[in-house]
Formats: C-alpha cells, sequence, structure tokens
C-alpha cells in the first residue's frame, strides 16, 4: 500500500460518513437547507476527493501550501466564500506546521527565528480576518473574498517566478551549469561492480 492509496481510501471513507450525516439531516422534516449549503451527492463526491488529490499534487510540485489551490477549489464548487477562506486557513496551519516541524528537526531553523516567524504569523493572520470581516461586514459582498485570494495567489505566482529568475541569474553568474542532472547520485539498490 502507498501512502497516496490509504489516503483516498481514508477520505473515501470520510466522505461517505459526511455524506450519510448530510442524508439523515436532509431526511429530517424540519431540515432547511441554508443557501450555499453543499449538497454531497454521489457527482460531487466523485470529483472532490479528485480536486483534493491535484490540489495536494499540485502543491507538492510547485512548492505552495495546498490552501492557496483549495481556495478557489472550493470556490470553484460553490462553497461559501467565508467557509472557503476558513478552510484554506486551517490548511494552511498544518501544511506549514509540518513543513516547520520538518526545518526545525532538520537543524535549518533556529529556537529565535521560529518564535520570531509565529509570532508575526499570528499577528497577521489575526489583522487579515478582522480586515476581512470589517469589509464583509460593511459592503456584504462575498466577493471580495473572491478577489483578495485571486490577489494573494497572484502576489504568490509572482514573487515565486521573480526568485526562480534571480537564483537562476545568480547561479549563471557564477559560472555554475542551470540545468545539471549528476547520474552518479540515482542508486538501483545495487552497490557498485
Amino acid at each position: 500500500w502507498t501512502p497516496v492509496s490509504v489516503l483516498a481510501v481514508f477520505w473515501l471513507v470520510i466522505a461517505k460518513i459526511i455524506k450519510a450525516r448530510s442524508d439523515r439531516r436532509r431526511n429530517c422534516a424540519l431540515y432547511v437547507p441554508l443557501e450555499n449549503d453543499l449538497v454531497w451527492d454521489e457527482a460531487f463526491m466523485a470529483k472532490f476527493p479528485a480536486f483534493a488529490l491535484g490540489a495536494g499534487c499540485a502543491a507538492g510540485l510547485l512548492g505552495i501550501g495546498g490552501g492557496m489551490i483549495l481556495g478557489p477549489i472550493f470556490m470553484a464548487v460553490d462553497m461559501e466564500p467565508r467557509c472557503a477562506t476558513s478552510a484554506s486557513a486551517f490548511s494552511i496551519l498544518w501544511t506549514a506546521g509540518s513543513g516547520t516541524i520538518l526545518w526545525v528537526f532538520g537543524g535549518n531553523l533556529g529556537w529565535q527565528m521560529l518564535v520570531w516567524m509565529m509570532c508575526w504569523g499570528f499577528v497577521s493572520g489575526q489583522i487579515g480576518q478582522r480586515m476581512v470581516d470589517k469589509i464583509l461586514k460593511a459592503t456584504g459582498r462575498p466577493s471580495y473574498v473572491i478577489f483578495l485570494l485571486g490577489s494573494i495567489i497572484a502576489t504568490a505566482c509572482i514573487a515565486m517566478v521573480t526568485s526562480g529568475i534571480a537564483t537562476i541569474s545568480i547561479e549563471a553568474d557564477k559560472g555554475r551549469p542551470i540545468f545539471y542532472l549528476e547520474l552518479s547520485e540515482f542508486k538501483c539498490g545495487v552497490d557498485g561492480p
């Protein structure tokens, strides 16, 4: 069993549990669905895990957080914008936390920088959430959340491309090959001749 197949089965079971609860609630006589409730029908359950798996793969390949990819996916499945941003923030918490733990235990991040970044992350998260809540209360338009999410993703993409170009430029100026692959680093499980 690979981790991906184990996770796929795990999330399929979780999706079935959510659907069963949703069906029980929907069959209740006093049930009145909210305007932006997600409908956990078979078609939705078939595409949502595929979206999540694709988001995870894209996040891993691009080196960005899953929340940046899940946010637009949540919007594409008609999730209410405040719920989408909350779910994205929650997923960012776990991806950033796991990455930070890897860096700390790898010896690449000192405790002073860890505390400094955690404080700034907490403060900026609080400021951002309060600003979004204030804008939504003042205007009543959740579309601002979509524009905010889009601008954050665009800024991250621009920063990633700029950083990549700067790194390639610096490496090229030092005379190092830009695209280099050392085949001797790959082992096939057999030690030398």
